[in-house]
């Protein structure tokens, strides 16, 4: 009975370290971190094992904007070209017209890399990050 109820506060434990959300960096405002923390993560399949994405923190600027900060964390060893789209969504899930990045190109050693992308609207509570290898 001990055994099990300690199992029990241990894994209770751990999932509250586990869903610590990043703070925000100073000059954002953090009123609505928790509606717009997470967003889709589409990455290309032959990406698999070289690259790894870290959770997304997000926050919004002094204008009202939606800041994302895209943690890219290289492990094949090799340099990795990467082509990243970022879609910024309403509320309701829909893309707004003229709030989506052409693709950026990152050039990411092996480590981690921090790629930050701002909204051009206000609007955006959601995002949708789509990320393939560059091919030349």
């Amino acid at each position: 009975m001990k055994r099990s109820l300690y199992g029990s506060l241990l894994a209770s434990l751990l999932l509250a370290a586990c869903s610590h959300r990043p703070i925000p960096a100073p000059g954002v405002v953090a009123d609505d971190v928790e509606a717009y923390a997470g967003g889709p993560i589409l990455a290309d399949p032959s990406l698999a094992g070289d690259l790894e994405i870290g959770q997304i923190e997000a926050a919004r600027s002094d204008g009202g904007r939606l800041r994302i900060t895209i943690p890219f964390h290289n492990v094949s060893g090799d340099r990795l070209q990467l082509l990243y789209r970022v879609a910024f969504l309403d509320a309701a899930g829909n893309a707004l017209p003229g709030d989506v990045t052409t693709d950026l190109y990152v050039s990411a050693p092996v480590g981690l890399t921090r790629k930050v992308v701002t909204s051009l609207k206000s609007a955006a509570v959601r995002y949708e990050v789509q990320v393939r290898r560059y091919e030349q």
